[in-house]
């Protein structure tokens, strides 16, 4: 096949900060780009969202996130909640304000077999 098949894969590339003005604060997952057929794009995340739970543990950093995805497969399905920014995120100036202005989403996500390549 070219990849592991089985594996749960989200179907993103993501960044580990979120941007509010010129400030780069970590600590958050930012779904950068999220690629066509896979779980996210099937279960609606977009691109801006920030992932902050599976199956209620927070993630906050790559390495979590990584760690939780290795204890499911395909054919699984999660609760994922995530922050969605909204017009008044994008131009609020400040980190607090930032995170009140974001939608809070629950998606139930399945995962697909997805070739990352």
């Amino acid at each position: 096949y070219g990849y592991l098949t089985g594996v749960a894969r989200l179907g993103v590339s993501i960044y580990n900060y979120i941007e509010i003005g010129m400030r780069k604060i970590t600590g958050y997952i930012r779904v950068d780009t999220v690629k066509e057929g896979g779980t996210a794009a099937l279960a609606g995340i977009k691109p801006g969202d920030i992932i902050t739970a599976i199956d209620d543990v927070d993630c906050g950093d790559f390495s979590i996130l990584t760690e939780l995805l290795t204890k499911y497969k395909v054919g699984d399905t999660v609760t994922l909640k995530i922050l969605r920014p909204t017009e008044a995120s994008k131009s609020s100036g400040s980190y607090n304000a930032y995170l009140r202005s974001c939608e809070e989403v629950t998606l139930n996500v399945t995962f697909v077999e997805f070739d990352p390549s």
